[in-house]
């Protein structure tokens, strides 16, 4: 299964709490350049075993004022279920092509750790690159 082993080992306790600090500390920070919007639409590209988007429902308490929907992009069948199983809205599907999610409504934020060095070429990161913003909602000329 496609990345079956990432789903099977267990992370050792160090490794998460290392983990954690830096996945709090990069979600204080993409949240806070959303403080003064009611309401954010964010994509994971890797939802993996959920950490990045369990910090978020945490920290989405920390900015009251912000309302998040968290959508997120899964190869891993099993880490899918998962994710679904916790209540996060989650597509089982490789990237290229962006599948259609949040019914075709540009995200606020997109983010992806760890996603790039696994396609095999530098063609395929264009694309997805490409597709990722025009999957975000971007001011005129930017």
């Amino acid at each position: 299964m496609y990345y079956d082993h990432f789903n099977k080992n267990k992370i050792i306790r160090l490794s998460k709490f290392i983990t954690n600090r830096l996945n709090v500390k990069i979600a204080r920070t993409v949240l806070s350049l959303f403080e003064k919007q009611h309401h954010v639409d964010f994509l994971e590209i890797g939802h993996g075993r959920g950490d990045f988007a369990d910090v978020l429902k945490d920290e989405k308490t920390y900015f009251n004022e912000i309302g998040l929907t968290y959508f997120g992009i899964e190869p891993n069948r099993s880490l899918c279920e998962k994710g679904i199983k916790k209540g996060y809205s989650i597509v089982n599907c490789k990237i290229p092509p962006m599948p259609p999610v949040n019914n075709g409504v540009p995200f606020d934020c997109i983010y992806m750790s760890h996603v790039l060095e696994h396609f095999t070429s530098y063609e395929i990161v264009q694309t997805v690159l490409s597709q990722i913003r025009s999957n975000l909602k971007l001011s005129p000329g930017t």
